[in-house]
Order: structure tokens, then sequence, then C-alpha cells
């Protein structure tokens, strides 16, 4: 709100000056004077805030994003998704934010916590999922929401992996998947692929109980603008 008033604010100053500066400058010079420059430079300050807005490469930065794959079943039929993500606003007016997912078999029921879903578009092996606020979102503001699915018949190879593709500034993200009590993993590890090569991620997953199940955990502080990172498991 502070960034649109000082657009307000010098976006008039620039007219009003500029106005009663060109009609003063007969009578008075000098106040005529001062007031063209005080409408110049204050329409400099409304160009340079709008040039910059427009500039922004990102509309948002995620402070936190969990990620949870809850297999309820031991053959990988039938995955709960779920994303939590906290994110700040960078812009203004920002209203939709549209997720991005890789998955093999169906994508059923999804619901989203806070705003409504607008569009689901499926590419390949690809899901885009674009969901509004539910509200007009200005700079500084911070809002939560999740968002959740019914994945059906994908995870049926072994390997198994799940990748998390950061495509904003982000703080952290974390993933999480817990595993059907009587199909565990064997092994798993994190990898991290730049631009197209793939190497083995220096933060590693852990392993923990999560609900009495077994499970892993991946924590990434500051992950990198377009990396992926994915985790692989055996069973």
């Amino acid at each position: 709100m502070k960034d649109v008033l000082v657009k307000s604010i010098s976006f008039l100053s620039a007219i009003v000056s500029l106005v009663v500066g060109g009609e003063a400058v007969v009578r008075n010079p000098i106040m005529g004077i001062i007031l063209l420059i005080v409408g110049i430079t204050a329409g400099a300050i409304f160009i340079y805030k709008y040039q910059q807005e427009r500039k922004l490469p990102f509309e948002l930065k995620v402070l936190n994003h969990e990620v949870v794959l809850d297999f309820q079943d031991p053959n990988g039929d039938f995955v709960i998704h779920s994303r939590k993500t906290c994110f700040k606003c960078l812009a203004n007016e920002v209203t939709t934010f549209t997720d991005h997912m890789s998955a093999d078999g169906e994508f059923k029921n999804p619901k989203v916590s806070l705003g409504t879903i607008e569009k689901v578009r499926r590419e390949g092996g690809d899901l885009f999922i674009t969901t509004n606020f539910g509200k007009v979102l200005y700079k500084n503001d911070v809002v939560e929401r999740i968002i959740k699915a019914d994945l059906l018949n994908s995870f049926h190879n072994k390997p198994e992996y799940w990748s998390v593709r950061i495509i904003l500034p982000t703080d952290k993200f974390v993933l999480k998947v817990i595993f059907h009590k009587d199909r565990p993993y064997t092994s798993m590890i994190g990898y991290q692929r730049i631009t197209s090569h793939e190497r083995i991620a220096k933060i590693q997953p852990k392993q923990l109980l999560i609900d009495g199940r077994p499970g892993i955990e991946w924590e990434v502080l500051k992950p990198e603008v377009k990396d992926v990172y994915k985790l692989q498991w055996d069973w």
C-alpha cells in the first residue's frame, strides 16, 4: 500500500505542479519555475516507481513450502498429495498462482484452502493448477495456502521418485514421504538438477518415523530458482 500511495501522490503532484507552474511562469517566473521543477521531479518519481514495478521478475516469494506424499496403500495406487505454501507478495495486485507438478497416473479431487481453483491443465506428465487467492494481494502481504489432490496409480516403479521444482525465490522447502507400514522404503537419495546437469545434493534427506510409519524428510534452505530437487527411493 505504501508504494501505491507514493505513486499516487507523485502522479497528482506532477499534474498539479506542472499545470499551476505553467500558469505562474508569466505572473511570477521564479515561483513558476520552482513549481515546474517540482512537477518534473514528481513525474520522474512516478515513472521510476512504475518502471520498477514492471521490472519485477517475480510477483511472489516463498517463505516456506512443505510437500507431503502420504501413501494410503502398499502398492502405490492411492497417495494423498498436499503442499502448504506461505507466500510473500513482491508486487501489487497479484491474484493468482500456478502450481506445477509431474506425476504418472491420474490426478483426482483437487482442493485448495484459500480461494478457488480456476484451471487445471495437463501436458503429458506435467500438471498445471492455477488458483486464485480469493483476494487481491499487495506488496508485502503474506498468505498461506494448502492445495491437496489424490494421485492414483502413480507410484508403480522401482525405484520411484518425487521432484520439487523451484519456480520462485524460496527461503525453505520441506519434502515428506510417509510410506505404508506394509511397504517401507529400503534406500533413498536426493539429487539436485541444475539446468540439465543432475548431481547428488549436498543436503541429503533423513529417515524418520511419521505418525508411527516409516518416512523420509528432506529440508533445504535457500534452494536456487529453476533448480529441481529429486528424492528417489527404492522399496
